[in-house]
């Protein structure tokens, strides 16, 4: 067979030697055009990882998040999709409870609120903190996922007034056949609940409701376990409380009425009745020496006379100032003079009241020196002339601490925190002296204690800082001169005389006085306390061994 083929020679169609003639040849009916190939599909996975490191949202706006929530295939969770008002409702139940397990909304901007059993979640949860509370940066299925990991808190097992019931009711269902009956749930929590938890153990904030809870129980059972104060109004006690004290009251009385039976027997037996006669004659010898008893005596005696008719006790000033002196010296003797009812004198609590009128404290009290002040006012001329003590007391190391100012009290103190750290190398010290300062008129009566430092073995600087800053008081405040100082021979009250010997002049040794800094037209003189020098002298020759005969009188 031969095909014509165009030879370009010639310029018309010939035969091809060997060619199969194909031009021209009939169509088949059934022969038709392949299809096109099919593209290849490929699967495309979208990395959320990336796109956050890349610092892309999730979704860019509320419809792209609405079209792809639509068709994800969460029913099979147990999940239910809504859209209600340009918000989108995802719910998850659980049977029986009427109320959904789980309830995140969506709004416009992305944000979301979760819900457990009709409460919404705390602002301040942790699963909002992590997601920033928005869709954008995680996508709703490993929102979903996450919530449904969460496990719902126990809550507290007390019902108390400050905790709240979480109410979770179940769905009713009308079924003859079944008699089980579920009952509905009921939790109490704490009002900062945070609902959910990552262990299912209970929060923390129940947690911290549970300890206050048990401790304002105890306290709560030892008040009632307490007997009632006598005054205490009954109907706001506790009748457990009211039977205690009834009980109490009881044995103090049997307790009582034995010491009278036993006092009225002494008395039928060694007691000798005294007449009318006999009563008026020791109140007439009274009356006839009252001239010669003392004014004070005659105070005590009149007030004394007073106090046992009078209900309500009033004391006077003096009688105030007395029973102070008295418990100062020996409290223990103050009580019991005053527990065997021969005299009527004031409780312990009464003068601790009078004694703290001024709060104290260590350094310079200003309320002090203002009743300095008001005192010196009514001196006048020579009166107004004034010495200065020094001393060191022993006190007990100790704390103590002041409900009122909030902190410990028992540290070395010169009244000056810079003044503290300079002069001393550890301020967190006790203190197991007391430097005081008291000053005495040298023509008036005044006796007045102007300061008291906590310290640990007084030195001569730390004289020196407080020394100076009492005689400005004293001079600039008070208008008080001071001509002297009066200390014992201690070797630290020594070294603080020598440190004036430049103030006072090189033609002496001894440094016995020192141009006053505040009135330079006058000196202060510097004295040492006689007993203290002879108590001192004493001691060393009792103390070196030498036997000293004994001067017969």
């Amino acid at each position: 067979m031969h095909v014509l083929s165009f030879i370009p020679e010639t310029g018309r169609k010939a035969l091809k030697f060997g060619a199969v003639p194909l031009l021209n040849l009939p169509a088949t009916s059934h022969d038709q055009s392949r299809a096109p190939e099919r593209r290849h599909l490929n699967i495309v996975q979208t990395n959320v990882e990336a796109t956050r490191l890349e610092g892309m949202p999730v979704y860019k706006t509320f419809s792209e998040f609405k079209t792809r929530a639509e068709k994800l295939k969460i029913c099979n969770k147990g999940w239910i999709t809504k859209s209600i008002d340009c918000k989108m409702y995802f719910t998850f139940l659980h049977k029986p409870f009427a109320l959904p397990q789980f309830e995140v909304i969506v709004d416009e901007s992305l944000g979301f609120v979760c819900g457990i059993y009709g409460l919404p979640l705390p602002d301040d949860h942790e699963f909002y903190k992590i997601h920033k509370r928005s869709l954008r940066n995680i996508t709703i299925s490993e929102l979903l996922d996450e919530l449904l990991n969460q496990k719902l808190c126990p809550g507290v097992s007390v019902k108390s007034e400050e905790a709240i019931c979480h109410f979770i009711p179940c769905e009713l269902e009308f079924n003859e056949t079944s008699d089980h009956v579920v009952e509905p749930k009921h939790y109490y929590r704490s009002k900062e609940c945070t609902l959910l938890t990552s262990t299912g153990e209970t929060c923390a904030c129940c947690e911290s409701f549970i300890k206050k809870h048990s401790k304002a129980q105890t306290f709560k059972q030892h008040k009632i376990n307490t007997p009632a104060h006598l005054n205490a109004p009954l109907s706001q006690t506790h009748p457990n409380c009211v039977k205690l004290a009834l009980q109490q009251e009881r044995l103090r009385t049997a307790e009582l009425q034995k010491k009278i039976n036993k006092m009225e027997n002494e008395i039928k037996v060694a007691g000798v009745e005294i007449d009318d006669e006999l009563c008026s004659g020791l109140f007439a010898i009274m009356a006839d020496n009252e001239q010669k008893v003392s004014p004070f005596m005659k105070l005590f005696w009149e007030q004394q006379t007073k106090l046992f008719k009078m209900g309500h006790k009033r004391y006077h000033p003096m009688i105030i100032r007395f029973c102070l002196s008295l418990a100062s010296k020996s409290p223990s003797a103050y009580n019991e003079l005053r527990n065997s009812n021969i005299l009527t004198l004031p409780g312990c609590r009464t003068l601790r009241n009078y004694k703290n009128a001024i709060k104290p404290k260590a350094g310079f009290n200003p309320a002090v020196i203002a009743e300095l002040c008001e005192t010196a006012s009514r001196l006048k001329g020579a009166q107004r002339y004034v010495v200065l003590s020094i001393d060191e007391v022993k006190i007990q190391e100790n704390l103590v601490y002041d409900k009122h100012a909030g902190h410990l009290i028992g540290f070395v103190d010169l009244g000056d925190a810079e003044i503290d750290y300079a002069c001393f190398n550890e301020v967190k010290q006790l203190a197991s002296h007391a430097l005081v300062y008291y000053i005495r008129g040298l023509a008036s009566d005044l006796k007045f204690s102007l300061a008291y430092f906590g310290t640990k073995g007084v030195t001569s600087y730390q004289i020196m800082t407080t020394f100076w800053e009492a005689i400005a008081i004293l001079e600039l405040t008070c208008q008080l001169p001071v001509i002297a100082t009066v200390s014992d021979g201690a070797s630290s009250n020594r070294k603080f005389y020598r440190m004036h010997q430049l103030l006072a002049g090189k033609e002496n040794d001894v440094t016995h006085r020192t141009v006053n800094l505040f009135a330079p037209e006058r000196y202060i003189w510097f004295f040492a306390d006689a007993p203290h020098l002879m108590k001192t002298a004493r001691n060393c020759i009792s103390h070196s061994g030498m036997v000293v005969a004994k001067i017969s009188t």
